[in-house]
């Protein structure tokens, strides 16, 4: 037995004894048979979702170092982006797979999501390309969906009194909350996708990154945007974390994000009437 096939077998058997490692893919230049004797481990997990899933991470990190004896990379694919979440799990090779309902569901949501990721990036580009600053088209596509987040604000009177008795039992109201937070979170998206773009900054690697981009722009103020990167995450979650976890999120976004999501509003209308002072 070659040392390296020793060493994966040591990683399955470590990952047998983890109750809360629900799936996990060795991946990088050790499958591809490019590995020096100095390389890394390329390793990617799914943890059950808990509250303490970073303590748990660091954990299985440094326990995976010491059975390797050389430095690990793991990639907590919980918290992954998506596209390189998907690249492992579809490129990699399994060293864990003990919920397969939950990596099948991992595998469609994250391919949904690299795709969506994909798309993003093409529009990002056609943007970037057109102009040094927002052209026509894009100061309509702007105005469009200021109008339809402005809209979906409104709705803000309806959901926070929700409780977790209403949204447990009520499946209705349930998929009404979620669709509405996500449709704020993508709205937001697409709003800083053009911002961005015309601004002729370079494309970001994540959802999140994207968002954070925006305190480049001086019309937005830095605590609404950090405030907005915790949430942006609501959008990819909102299906695949327990109840009430995924609760938990819901409570505290409907009943601290109203301010700071007008704000971020109200600062894109001044971004968009200065431009137009500009022409």
């Amino acid at each position: 037995m070659s040392k390296e096939i020793k060493k994966i077998k040591e990683i399955k058997n470590y990952f047998t004894q983890k109750q809360n490692v629900m799936f996990g893919f060795l991946f990088g230049s050790r499958i591809r048979n490019q590995a020096r004797k100095a390389s890394d481990w390329d390793i990617g997990v799914y943890l059950r979702p808990t509250s303490d899933i970073q303590e748990k991470r660091n954990k299985i990190w440094n326990d995976l170092e010491k059975i390797l004896k050389t430095e690990v990379d793991l990639v907590l694919l919980n918290q992954a982006p998506p596209l390189l979440a998907n690249r492992i799990i579809c490129q990699g090779i399994a060293v864990a797979m003990k919920d397969r309902r939950a990596y099948l569901d991992f595998l469609i949501r994250t391919t949904e999501e690299a795709e969506s990721m994909r798309e993003f990036v093409h529009d990002y580009y056609k943007i970037y390309q057109r102009s040094a600053s927002l052209s026509e088209q894009d100061k309509i596509d702007l105005e469009r969906i200021l109008i339809f987040l402005e809209n979906e604000l409104k709705d803000f009177s309806k959901f926070q009194n929700l409780t977790f008795d209403e949204y447990q039992k009520d499946i209705s109201i349930k998929r009404e909350v979620e669709r509405w937070i996500e449709n704020l979170m993508n709205s937001i998206l697409d709003i800083a996708k053009i911002l961005l773009a015309s601004s002729k900054k370079t494309v970001p690697a994540t959802y999140r990154e994207i968002i954070l981009a925006l305190k480049t722009l001086p019309e937005f103020e830095p605590k609404t945007i950090e405030k907005i990167t915790d949430w942006i995450r609501l959008r990819n979650i909102l299906a695949h974390e327990y109840l009430d976890i995924r609760w938990d999120r819901i409570s505290k976004f409907l009943q601290t994000s109203q301010p700071f999501l007008e704000n971020f509003l109200c600062n894109s209308k001044k971004l968009i009437k200065y431009d137009k002072s500009k022409n």
